[in-house]
């Protein structure tokens, strides 16, 4: 039986809730901008991919395929970037727009980088607590909805984010991983209503 305080796998939305909302406090305190490019932060990015800006990224007009299963290509997380890194664009940066996962994973690394910590804390500190979204965080505890059935085992997946890269990433991703509730949601959305405020 649900009720307002049942957690839900947020999925793609998680982009806004996490990635999106971190680089845009990110951007407001003045640690990075729109402009800034993949070369300033990564020194080893490849040619095609240096001039990328953190706009792009955002916006789904960098060039990044929309998305391919990390698990088979990379022997850890670890690798995940330079897997990324290394594939060919779809199409030359600004174009597009075209929705890209793999776009909003390196977003997330280049948080990480200037943050000093993984994706879930600068949420946290940056977005949910600051708006007492109790309820809202990656691995989830508490009355939460079920995703699906487990292919392999049959079983239901509850707590468990049904994105395959997400769940390679141990659950913290750019592009899915989010959990909340219908209060926690309702809080965020008169956040951006208000502009900002509660």
């Amino acid at each position: 039986e649900v009720n307002l305080e049942t957690r839900y796998d947020l999925a793609s939305l998680s982009k806004v809730l996490g990635p999106t909302m971190v680089a845009l406090k990110m951007i407001e305190n003045g640690k990075i901008a729109l402009y800034d490019t993949l070369a300033d932060f990564l020194p080893d990015v490849p040619a095609d991919k240096k001039n990328i800006t953190i706009f792009q990224l955002m916006t789904h007009t960098a060039g990044f395929r929309p998305s391919f299963l990390l698990e088979e290509l990379c022997e850890t997380p670890a690798d995940v970037l330079k897997v990324i890194l290394e594939k060919p664009l779809d199409y030359e940066p600004g174009g597009g727009p075209a929705y890209s996962c793999m776009g909003y994973i390196t977003l997330t690394k280049i948080l990480e980088k200037i943050g000093g910590k993984p994706l879930d804390v600068l949420a946290q500190t940056y977005v949910f607590s600051p708006l007492g979204m109790q309820h809202t965080g990656y691995h989830p505890t508490g009355d939460i909805a079920p995703t699906e059935l487990d292919p392999d085992t049959g079983k239901l997946l509850q707590g468990v984010v049904h994105d395959e890269n997400a769940r390679f990433l141990g659950g913290i991703c750019a592009n899915a991983g989010v959990f909340s509730d219908l209060n926690d949601m309702i809080r965020f959305t008169r956040m951006l209503a208000l502009g900002g405020k509660l």
